[in-house]
């Protein structure tokens, strides 16, 4: 168990350094990649939003090590910027509450609601490019699509859902101090509920 969450964190590492891209010197203007680049970012992207549907299953599967799934939580939220939050909805409930990346995370795993918890998604990932904003930035949409069951001691599911959600994407320059570079990173932002529907129960 330890070897897969060290392969994990080496896996952010680098994806860490590969999409903070160093621009080009004596180009400073606003906004002012290429369409291959922001292409390049885009599926940088993509990877992290990928990387981020890795690490739930394995946060709320109660039968990892205590060791790997609080790993995970950690490098799950070094994907995301400072401050974001994610919208928690129910088949039940029409209004989504919202809790910092770090909270749901840590409850997901630390939950006693289901004596067990499987994550999966039904659909591929989509992930919209990058639009120019105002301040210099890039600003996109990944929409991700999550099955969500809960089992009883037996291993009964007793609950389950499908939940549509958008996750802002970010590309932000960053000015290197040590090679006085515009370096542009990709941080997953706030996640919001745009659908929950109800899967029968089985």
């Amino acid at each position: 168990m330890r070897t897969t969450i060290t392969l994990i964190s080496i896996l952010v590492i680098s994806l860490w350094g590969a999409v903070a891209f160093a621009q080009k010197k004596g180009t400073d203007t606003a906004n002012d990649l290429s369409p291959k680049e922001i292409a390049d970012f885009q599926e940088r992207c993509r990877i992290k939003v990928a990387e981020f549907e890795e690490y739930l299953p394995i946060i709320v599967d109660k039968t990892r090590s205590e060791f790997d799934r609080s790993e995970a939580i950690k490098a799950a939220e070094m994907l995301f910027n400072d401050n974001s939050t994610i919208q928690v909805s129910s088949k039940f409930s029409k209004t989504p509450i919202a809790y910092s990346i770090g909270e749901y995370l840590t409850t997901l795993r630390d939950t006693k609601k289901y004596a067990q918890i499987k994550i999966a998604f039904y659909e591929a990932a989509r992930v919209s490019e990058f639009i120019p904003d105002p301040n210099g930035s890039y600003r996109g949409t990944a929409t991700v699509f999550q099955e969500f069951r809960g089992y009883d001691k037996k291993g009964k599911a007793i609950y389950q859902d499908r939940t549509r959600k958008n996750i802002s994407t970010q590309l932000n320059p960053e000015l290197d101090p040590f090679y006085n570079e515009k370096r542009w990173k990709v941080l997953l932002g706030n996640i919001t509920v745009e659908e929950t529907s109800d899967v029968p129960v089985k």
